[in-house]
């Protein structure tokens, strides 16, 4: 029964594996895959057959905080939502990670992880150039968390447009 005068606060969000604990279940994970690992500043990629597994890794830049496990699940369930708009028969479906770190299970429950499965597509279908020298540039800015906070569309154009020029 609620008390009167006393707030009702919903439980805190289940925190997911700090960097380290998340590095080596994503180690885990190629091994037990044979996997090829792409690492981004925001995410681990895993090749493995003809899939390809997303996680997000427990960063926080301002703009984005994935440092919950509730939160990275809530993103996957996003990128899978909006990249399926366009993409439908690449994006999959978002699922769980059970088991530990040092045997982590795709698709077992309770999860300590979540990734977006997605179909594997060839290397060269990738638009030509690297984002990553834009992205570097960026994130090396004074503040690149206030200017992607206000500015997040233009930004993105900007990398898009950077990139396509180099090509």
């Amino acid at each position: 029964p609620r008390r009167a005068g006393v707030a009702e606060t919903a439980p805190a969000p289940a925190p997911g594996p700090d960097a380290a604990t998340q590095r080596e279940l994503v180690g885990s994970l190629c091994v037990a895959l044979g996997a090829q690992l792409i690492e981004t500043h925001i995410s681990w990629v895993l090749l493995a057959g003809e899939y390809a597994y997303k996680l997000k890794k427990p960063v926080d830049f301002g703009f984005l905080d994935f440092t919950v496990l509730e939160s990275r699940k809530r993103f996957c369930e996003k990128e899978l939502r909006l990249n399926r708009r366009t993409a439908p028969t690449l994006y999959l479906e978002v699922v769980p990670i059970g088991g530990t770190p040092e045997d982590p299970r795709l698709g077992a429950t309770p999860a300590i992880e979540y990734a977006v499965k997605m179909r594997r597509f060839a290397q060269d279908a990738l638009l030509a150039g690297d984002w990553q020298p834009g992205l570097d540039r960026l994130l090396a800015e004074p503040a690149p968390t206030e200017r992607l906070r206000t500015d997040g569309a233009a930004v993105a154009a900007e990398l898009i447009l950077e990139t396509l020029a180099a090509a």
